[in-house]
């Protein structure tokens, strides 16, 4: 890795610590990240973060590529311009930057998104032997989730969404390091980050509903009728079960690790019962007849 730095940037490192895929770098006193990167999103990205001093600088090779080929991967250098602590909610809503005005296509992009994930989960259960009984038993459940995600989305009148550069996930685990990597950046709606924070605080750091429910109350003046009910679209959609799913089928994880959310299915349809109220104060929206009470 050393010989890889020096070579294509030319610097010289003096430590190195690797995490799973990522190389954290000590070069000069100074902190860097070596990360996989998409490099054509990467480019996408990049453009809109020109001189934007909370972001890390992504560093350029000797021969002005974004970045290099490192284990049959793509890799990018950055140099990290935050300090290492967990996020807070507010880390998430400050690190939301605003790109464009008209995501009018975002719904049916989110349909299509969603609607393929659904179709191949689906193709992919069909295909598995009895060694995962207990996944087939409660994934249905999981899948209706998504498909009423899905059709409460082809109830909202489309219009213009305002679009952010937000995050591929946020956790209540994530550091203000990846917060602010522009290679966990994609360009959406700014409620797809609190969805997915307040999804993976409820179901893996037991918070308390009503501390949940308290935040939401206090974000949601700040978003227009649509954000509020894409916001709830994504509250619907299990994203936390899925990934789970792919941890099993992919890194052969034990599938108890689903225990811990199936067990808090109950609560969560209450979570998203409270919520449903709260938009509905202010907003109109489409009632799920199975879901709301």
């Amino acid at each position: 890795m050393k010989n890889a730095i020096k070579y294509y940037y030319n610097l010289d490192v003096d430590s190195i610590r690797q995490i799973d895929t990522t190389y954290y770098l000590l070069i000069n006193n100074v902190n860097y990240i070596l990360c996989e990167c998409d490099l054509v999103e990467l480019e996408k990205i990049e453009k809109y973060l020109y001189n934007n001093y909370k972001f890390h600088n992504l560093i350029l090779t000797f021969d002005k590529k974004l970045g290099i080929i490192y284990n049959n991967k793509n890799y990018c250098l950055f140099k990290i311009n935050t300090i290492f602590r967990k996020i807070s909610l507010d880390d998430i809503l400050n690190s939301n930057l605003l790109i464009s005005s008209d995501g009018s296509s975002l719904i049916d992009r989110w349909i299509e998104l969603w609607s393929v994930h659904i179709d191949y989960i689906e193709n992919q259960m069909q295909e598995m032997n009895s060694n995962y009984n207990y996944l087939k038993r409660v994934i249905n459940y999981y899948i209706g989730l998504a498909e009423t995600a899905v059709q409460f989305l082809k109830s909202i009148n489309k219009q213009s969404i305002p679009l952010y550069l937000v995050h591929k996930r946020v956790r209540y685990t994530t550091n203000l390091v990846d917060l602010y990597n522009p290679s966990f950046l994609v360009i959406d709606t700014r409620i797809r980050d609190i969805a997915e924070y307040f999804k993976d605080i409820f179901f893996f750091k037991d918070d308390l509903e009503s501390n949940i429910i308290s935040n939401i109350k206090m974000l949601l003046p700040n978003y227009t009728n649509i954000e509020k009910q894409l916001f709830f679209a994504r509250m619907i959609y299990p994203t936390y079960f899925f990934d789970k799913y792919e941890e099993i089928i992919q890194f052969h994880k034990n599938e108890k690790i689903l225990d811990t959310i199936i067990s808090k299915s109950d609560k969560y349809e209450k979570l998203l019962n409270a919520i449903f109220i709260e938009i509905k104060k202010t907003t109109y929206i489409q009632n799920i007849d199975w879901l709301i009470i």
